[in-house]
């Protein structure tokens, strides 16, 4: 289900999709769906990690809207990651426990028909001290698993837990003579990469189009994405919305319908 709520956390409307469908291609034919639906003008979407795709992004800037969406700091590239690491010009809080700066960039990416586009943003990145000690405490077991496996290579061999295997390098190699043959796997820790992640512990950002909204109203409109979360809450558990007990396509459009105005009913009862 993609569902989409009001600034109030009201829900204005939904779009059911087959359940293998990605988070990501939804996007584009519910907005469509919810534009037309309501003749709604400019939208603004607020949203996470999972619907933060080139494809999307130019959709919504070549169709006059805009968007929110938060954006990982690992893996992008390295001017990107220098100047979230860069010191200059954030502002920290009086105990320096949080601090926050904003910059803006340009970037490539491709629309719907593969044409290439530029999307001018403006990036709002943060650290905060308990975001930070919480990713150095999962990196204690992080840590003691990559001494294990270099240690004992067998283990790396049967497992494939993520956030271990990124750091460890398989090398084969021929231990009587030193040359790289397949013969034995040794693994080789690559400290340069790890230590990277290491420094942006702590670290996230927000990516939007608005260049003249202000770092406060953009941090506040995504912080809206909890009630958005509460409304789904509410749907699967408290409304019973799943498992769905159906399988024609007109008796789950029924479902869900029936959920849906049960949300509404239950939001303005709480308002």
């Amino acid at each position: 289900m993609s569902l989409a709520i009001d600034r109030a956390g009201l829900p204005v409307g939904y779009d059911l999709f087959s359940g293998n469908t990605h988070d990501s291609t939804m996007l584009i034919p519910a907005l469509k769906n919810m534009k037309n639906r309501y003749a709604l003008e400019r939208v603004i979407l607020t949203a996470d990690k999972a619907l933060n795709s080139g494809k999307n992004l130019a959709f919504l800037v070549e169709n006059n809207d805009g968007y929110i969406v938060s954006q990982k700091v690992r893996g992008l590239a390295k001017t990107f990651i220098k100047e979230i690491l860069k010191d200059e010009g954030y502002v920290y809080n009086s105990t320096k426990t949080f601090k926050i700066k904003s910059f803006f960039r340009e970037r490539k990416t491709n629309n719907e028909n593969g044409e290439e586009i530029t999307l001018k943003e403006k990036v709002v990145s943060f650290w905060a001290a308990d975001y930070d000690a919480r990713e150095k405490h999962k990196r204690e077991k992080l840590e003691e698993k990559i001494q294990e496996y270099l240690e004992n290579p067998s283990k790396y061999k049967a497992s494939n837990r993520y956030g271990v295997k990124k750091y460890l390098k398989e090398i084969e190699i021929d231990t009587f003579t030193g040359e790289v043959e397949d013969k034995k796997t040794l693994l080789e820790f690559e400290a340069a990469k790890y230590e990277r992640d290491v420094a942006l512990d702590g670290y996230y950002a927000l990516v939007t189009s608005e260049l003249e909204m202000p770092d406060e109203e953009i941090i506040e409109r995504y912080r809206g994405l909890w009630k958005i979360e509460e409304s789904f809450k509410v749907l699967k558990s408290d409304l019973e919305g799943r498992p769905v007990y159906v399988r024609r396509e007109d008796r789950i459009e029924g479902h869900f319908y029936y959920l849906f105005r049960s949300i509404i009913n239950f939001e303005n009862f709480r308002e």
